[in-house]
């Protein structure tokens, strides 16, 4: 059952990331990265994680607040770094080598690295530790993740659970806590 997945992720994420000065964690306010930054949370304590949200022109106020919101519920330091310049700057840059702009996947998938390849790692390396992956196994077995992007980190905590038990996860999470640490509209909300 799911309190049998919580009681082996904890002591596992506790002693592969004990070694390291932070665990930086890109939050986007969906269920994964809610539900990572929880474990997180348990695993390490509050101030050996800091949580990041890098929204582009696409990103939603609603998941923005809730990233925020979730922050606050799990009293973790949460810094907001707009990336938008960023995805700029490398299309000019590809514009101005002779391609077209990337556009659908490719744009998407560029916002992605910048976020895992370029913030994540460097602010992990900043602070002397590591940022993590918060990708679940239907996004794996369906090849629905970013190489280099959000299909990077240190390690994939929710690697070996299915969506639903992602979702199954955080209810038990909030349940066990006897409050909202992963805010309801992030388990009701239409993932993108």
């Amino acid at each position: 059952g799911i309190a049998e997945v919580h009681g082996a992720l904890i002591p596992a994420m506790r002693e592969f990331l004990e070694p390291f000065g932070r665990v930086i964690i890109g939050l986007s306010g969906g269920v994964d990265s809610a539900v990572s930054l929880a474990l997180l949370v348990e695993a390490l304590g509050s101030e050996k994680v800091i949580a990041v949200n890098m929204p582009t022109k696409f990103n939603s106020s609603t998941t923005q607040r809730l990233a925020a919101r979730c922050a606050e519920n799990l009293g973790v330091e949460y810094r907001v770094v707009p990336i938008q310049a960023l995805v700029d700057a490398h299309v000019e840059t590809l514009q101005e080598a002779g391609f077209p702009a990337p556009a659908g996947l490719a744009l998407e998938n560029l916002q992605a690295r910048i976020r895992g390849a370029s913030i994540q790692a460097t602010v992990a390396q900043m602070e002397g530790g590591v940022f993590v992956c918060n990708g679940n196994k239907t996004e794996i077995a369906l090849n629905y993740f970013t190489l280099y992007g959000d299909g990077a980190g240190a390690a994939a905590f929710l690697g070996d659970l299915w969506k639903g038990q992602v979702y199954e996860l955080a209810r038990f999470l909030n349940q066990r806590a006897g409050r909202e640490l992963i805010p309801e509209e992030i388990m009701t909300i239409v993932p993108s």
